[in-house]
């Protein structure tokens, strides 16, 4: 998967950013469970994220394990700099039994 472009808002690093392998959006009563695993190659997409619930309420994420370049879960309220004006926060989230790997260097 190619690269996102990076518009340098909040960034560490300048340059691409990889997206998340499951990204959830304005998404209500879900679960994600029963030994998902996401395991992301690690020196070909060093910035992935594992899980980004965006903008989602009443969700459930438990017994998965998750090896990923960057952050295994990451909530979201909102993509990047439009999150204020948005203004959809992720609620009620509950995260139990993973296993969780971050290979950041």
């Amino acid at each position: 998967m190619p690269p996102l472009p990076s518009y340098g808002y909040g960034r560490e690093h300048p340059g691409p950013r990889y997206g998340s392998l499951i990204h959830c959006q304005n998404l209500k009563d879900v679960v994600i469970t029963e030994m998902l695993t996401i395991l992301a190659p690690i020196f070909e997409a060093p910035n992935t994220d594992g899980i980004d619930p965006d903008s989602c309420e009443d969700m459930v994420i438990e017994d998965c394990y998750i090896s990923v370049g960057d952050d295994g879960i990451a909530i979201k309220s909102g993509w990047d700099q439009y999150g204020i004006a948005y203004g959809r926060p992720s609620t009620n989230i509950l995260i139990r039994n993973l296993v969780v790997r971050s290979m950041v260097r």
